[in-house]
């Protein structure tokens, strides 16, 4: 789960209970680790350890169109066993019969989305919609932290911020610099996720590489030879000509030796 959330650029840092406080980033945690916490932030919950498991016996059924579930194809997930999760103040975007299988809704004014089933449970993980439910979610999560978007590194755009100053910092808290913003806004260099602040008002984003400069690219080359190759490569085009040369001579000489053969005969 981390992992995926680290594969979008999200910033994911580990915690203990008494360090959470109002205002930090989206949290990951349990039903009974969420209702221990003092602070109302946007959270993804998940089953503990010791939550009891039900059986499915139905198929899975996905409620309308709902944008956490988006591209995600979630009805074809097999999905074994489900938590005990289940809160009657959220909406269900998902269920198998009367169990609900994924949530979301706010809660103590704060947004939230309910996973009520273990990931060993079911082969979501390996389904192609497994990273886009979490950037649906982690989406849905941020806009209560005014999340403005996507950038590529050093992508430039226009994007809803107030004209003046903001100071740009990193998940970590990291002073980055101060943009001054016009009519375009500039995302930083290195991917992950920023804040946006100024006076008390503070946007997230994030910055996350393209798909294809994710792979790693074919070995570069240069059609002008380096120093260290010129003097080879200067070596080898004699060489080459002088093979042809040699074969030409050959193929030459075999002409004329059956010439010289069919004039014997007669």
């Amino acid at each position: 789960m981390l992992k995926g959330f680290q594969s979008l650029g999200v910033n994911v840092k580990t915690i203990e209970e008494n360090q959470m406080k109002t205002g930090d980033e989206i949290i990951v945690t349990t039903k009974m680790k969420w209702k221990e916490l003092s602070a109302a932030n946007p959270a993804l919950i998940i089953p503990g350890p010791s939550d009891t498991s039900t059986a499915l016996t139905t198929d899975v059924e996905v409620n309308g169109d709902d944008p956490l579930l988006k591209h995600v194809d979630f009805e074809k997930v097999f999905v074994e066993k489900a938590g005990s999760i289940g809160l009657k103040e959220l909406d269900t975007a998902a269920q198998s019969g009367s169990v609900p299988l994924i949530q979301k809704g706010e809660m103590n004014g704060a947004k939230m989305v309910v996973l009520n089933l273990h990931l060993t449970d079911t082969d979501f993980p390996l389904h192609p919609g497994f990273p886009i439910f979490l950037h649906n979610a982690y989406q849905y999560l941020s806009e209560d932290g005014g999340f403005i978007g996507y950038f590529q590194p050093g992508e430039e755009r226009t994007v809803p911020l107030a004209t003046g100053d903001w100071d740009i910092y990193s998940g970590d808290d990291e002073f980055i610099k101060k943009s001054d913003q016009g009519d375009w806004f500039k995302a930083p260099l290195t991917p992950g996720v920023y804040q946006a602040v100024q006076g008390d008002v503070t946007k997230y984003f994030s910055v996350v590489l393209d798909d294809r400069e994710k792979k790693p690219g074919g070995e570069a080359f240069s059609l002008e030879p380096t120093e260290d190759k010129g003097e080879e490569e200067r070596k080898t085009i004699p060489h080459n000509l002088s093979s042809w040369f040699l074969v030409l001579a050959i193929l030459i000489l075999f002409i004329e030796w059956e010439v010289y053969r069919r004039g014997n005969r007669v």
